[in-house]
Order: structure tokens, then C-alpha cells, then sequence
């Protein structure tokens, strides 16, 4: 089973309503494990109280889970164009895990969420090269999502195709979904994420999550010197259950042999040390 954390710091609630949405296209996927944290919070209560900060429910994690996990896909808020204090503040105590190389080869994702247009996509770049650092695979939005290529009237796009200089002042009223990076939303108390942006990462994170779940298939078939459509085919038949697909390659399965061969025109397969030919499945 492939675990995903979505981890995400959330001042005023837009961030937090997006984590919900990118959890609920995750769990979409077969066999993925999902579960939603959040960065402590920094700010004195009284201070946090005052700003008008929204308490929320979401547990908090410590660095050190990070490296239980084979996805993660970070949340944060933009601040003068860089992630909010409180995620770099978390994201500085992973040392350990950097110099162990607990999170290399694991994925990770970035949404990020801002009033005006003022940084978000710097925001997210500024963010991978954390998970770089950490030798972390990167997955981005890209245009997976179809209403990215919203440009009917009334849409942010279709305002910058058209050249409307009045109305790219005014983008903020209009109906945007985001981008191949990330979404928009309004500031304090304002808006908090619209149907579009919610499909959009509903939609889009079920990338990285499917993407966690062939990178375990791949490392697994690696590991146990047999082909990868051996490995897909037992993790399909386990419902990506560790266990069960362990005990399956050792005991062995014609449901396996004959979903492999499905999946590919090889006359031959190796299951270990052993050679399936197709004419004898």
C-alpha cells in the first residue's frame, strides 16, 4: 500500500480547504493510504487570535515521519514570493533525514495558493529545490487537469489572450482555476477556493499518488530480480498489500501470470530465478 501525507501549513483556511480536495483525488487511487497533517504553528495564540488565523483540526507532524511515507505533496501559503515562515521553519529540522537519505527516491508534490498573483509560482519552484536537496522525485501539476485550458469569457486566460489590460488588473474577480503550478485564492476572509481549483487538484493529485505506487512496484521488482509486469500484476492482485503480494510471489499465482502477459507482448517473463513462457500460462 502506498502511504501519502499531505502536509500543509494554513493562516486563514484556503491552504487547509485544498489539502482536503488534493486528499480526496488521492484517495481515489487503489491502494493508497492518505492522510492529511499540518506544520506547527509559530505564531504566539494570542498573536495567531489577532490576525484572525483559523484554528484547525488536522493533526501535527514531526519531521522525523516524514520518512514513513512514500509520497509526500506540501501545502503552503506564499510569503513575498517564498513558502510561510512556519513550513521553512519545519522543513529546516529535517537535517537528519537529509544526511541519512531517509526521503531519497520518494515523491513529492507542491500547491501553493496566493491573493494576487504575487508569487505563487515562484513559491513552488522555491520549494522543490528543498525536496531536490533532499533527492526527492518531483512532480509537478502540469496540465493533467482540462480546465486549465479554460479560456472561455469571464476567465483569468481568456482576459490575458484576448491582451485586456483593465480586466488582467482585475483578475482577482474573475473565475480562475490555476495554472500548470498551482491555484489561486483571495486573502484574509476572502475567497477560498472555487469549485474549478478543487476539481483541478482533486483531479491532478492522483498523478503523484499513482506515481508512488508504480515507483514501489518498480523498487520491488528490483529487489526480487523479477519483471515488472510480474511485480504490477501481484501488487494488483494484493490491492498493493505488502504482505500479501510478498506471500503471493513466494507461493506463486496463474491470476498473476495471466494479468502479466496482459500487459505486454513478451513471449517470456522472469519470476525470480524462474522463466514463464506465455505458451504455458
Amino acid at each position: 500500500m502506498a502511504k501519502i501525507l499531505v502536509l500543509y501549513y494554513s493562516m486563514y483556511g484556503h491552504i487547509e480547504t485544498m489539502a482536503h480536495a488534493v486528499a480526496e483525488g488521492a484517495k481515489k487511487v487503489d491502494g493508497a493510504e492518505v492522510i492529511i497533517k499540518r506544520v506547527p504553528e509559530t505564531m504566539p495564540p494570542e498573536i495567531f487570535a489577532k490576525a484572525g488565523g483559523k484554528t484547525q483540526n488536522a493533526p501535527v507532524a514531526t519531521p522525523q515521519e516524514l520518512a514513513d511515507y512514500d509520497a509526500i505533496i506540501f501545502g503552503t501559503p506564499t510569503r513575498f514570493g517564498n513558502m510561510s515562515g512556519q513550513m521553512r521553519t519545519f522543513l529546516d529540522q529535517t537535517g537528519g533525514l537529509w544526511a541519512s537519505g531517509a526521503l531519497y527516491g520518494k515523491l513529492g508534490s507542491v500547491f501553493s495558493s496566493t491573493g494576487t498573483g504575487g508569487g505563487q509560482e515562484q513559491t513552488i519552484t522555491s520549494t522543490w529545490t528543498t525536496l531536490a536537496h533532499h533527492g526527492m522525485v518531483i512532480v509537478p501539476i502540469g496540465y493533467a487537469a482540462q480546465e486549465l485550458f479554460d479560456v472561455s469569457p469571464g476567465s483569468r486566460r481568456h482576459a490575458l489572450r484576448r491582451n485586456d489590460y483593465r480586466r488582467r488588473r482585475r483578475f482577482t474577480s474573475t473565475k480562475p482555476g490555476g495554472t500548470l503550478y498551482r491555484s489561486l485564492s483571495g486573502g484574509i476572509r476572502r475567497r477560498s477556493g472555487s469549485q474549478t481549483q478543487r476539481l483541478i487538484f482533486n483531479r491532478r493529485i492522483r498523478m503523484p499518488t499513482q506515481e508512488a505506487k508504480a515507483h514501489r512496484v518498480g523498487e520491488w521488482a528490483s529487489l526480487r530480480n523479477t519483471s515488472p509486469e510480474i511485480a504490477e500484476a501481484i501488487f494488483e492482485v494484493a490491492h498493493y498489500d505488502e504482505k500479501l503480494a510478498e506471500k503471493i510471489w513466494e507461493e506463486g499465482s496463474d491470476e498473476v501470470l495471466i494479468k502479466a502477459f496482459e500487459k505486454t507482448d513478451k513471449d517470456s517473463l522472469f519470476w525470480g530465478e524462474q522463466i514463464i513462457e506465455r505458451k504455458n500460462v
